[in-house]
């Protein structure tokens, strides 16, 4: 069966065919996706049972059916209040419907054979009705910003540390991101009998990962890799009387970090996601009082993000 859309969400688009795909295998029924550039479908070199034309409107996703053979050409309109899985689930289930009911048909009347035969021409489907608005593009050009938690366990002599990360993510090459992080941890203090300092840190990170999707594009998988700056600030806010109080200094460390994000997308706009990982400093920076060391960050440390993420066109 040769099936075509003018989804203009392809994230939406490609859980459609899915769905679509799945529904299908069960009936036996091989689909191929085929559009040209001026919107009409084209058969391929096999046999095609049926052509499905899906187009969307604003208030309603329409089905047209159309027999290979010649025999009818039907349509089916769903109204959409809301796109997304719901719509989705419903276009499959009618389409699958559709050519159940085509094969029955067939079945009681002898008539397969004939009707895989050659396939007559399909309908044609202006350009105009498959014409993106201007200003749209393909699924390249989404970009996602995401708002999360962040915790780490930074050095021994510090508790968990918890802030909030911010990323920017451009998915221009298909299943590649690409993005930049920016996470806020609250100030941390440090102290012994002989001082106490307070320290603040500033990380931002570039990142890469590839996009794996599962379950039929509700499930995702991204391993990653990123490398990072760590700007800290540090203030000596007491000192015994014995040593000398430094002033506030800042200094910079560098990082590298793996991790594994998994992404659950409920829909084509927003979604939920974890992150598990480790961050590597590749420099050390000591936070040192007189002869003692207040804070002694690990070379290698533990990562953890929640949070939620919002596809923008």
């Amino acid at each position: 069966m040769v099936i075509s859309s003018d989804a203009r969400e392809p994230l939406l688009d490609e859980m459609l065919m899915d769905a679509i795909r799945t529904e299908l295998d069960e009936l036996g029924v091989r689909l191929v996706q085929s559009a040209d550039s001026a919107g009409t479908a084209r058969p391929t070199d096999r046999d095609a049972l049926a052509f499905v034309w899906i187009e969307h409107t604003p208030g309603a996703t329409v089905v047209h059916f159309y027999e290979s053979a010649g025999r009818s050409l039907r349509e089916r309109r769903i109204p959409v209040v809301k796109r997304g899985a719901g719509s989705v689930e419903e276009v499959a289930i009618v389409v699958r419907s559709a050519v159940n009911a085509l094969l029955e048909r067939a079945r009681a009347t002898a008539s397969v054979p004939t009707m895989l035969g050659r396939p007559s021409p399909p309908p044609h489907v202006s350009a105009t009705a498959t014409r993106r608005p201007a200003g749209s593009h393909a699924a390249n050009s989404l970009i996602e910003v995401s708002l999360g938690y962040s915790g780490t366990y930074y050095a021994p002599e510090l508790t968990w540390q918890h802030g909030a990360t911010v990323s920017l993510v451009n998915g221009r090459w298909s299943r590649w991101r690409f993005g930049t992080a920016f996470t806020w941890v609250p100030p941390s203090r440090a102290q012994t009998d002989q001082a106490q300092i307070v320290l603040r840190r500033y990380p931002l990170e570039l990142f890469l990962g590839f996009e794996t999707p599962l379950a039929g594009h509700w499930l995702g998988l991204r391993p990653e890799g990123a490398v990072g700056v760590d700007v800290l600030g540090r203030r000596t806010e007491r000192v015994r009387p014995t040593l000398e109080q430094t002033p506030a200094a800042t200094r910079v460390t560098w990082e590298t970090s793996t991790r594994l994000r998994l992404t659950v997308q409920p829909t084509s706009r927003w979604g939920l996601y974890a992150l598990v990982g480790a961050d590597f400093v590749l420099n050390r920076v000591e936070q040192v009082i007189g002869s003692e060391t207040l804070i002694t960050p690990f070379r290698a440390r533990p990562r953890l993000e929640l949070g939620l993420a919002v596809r923008l066109p």
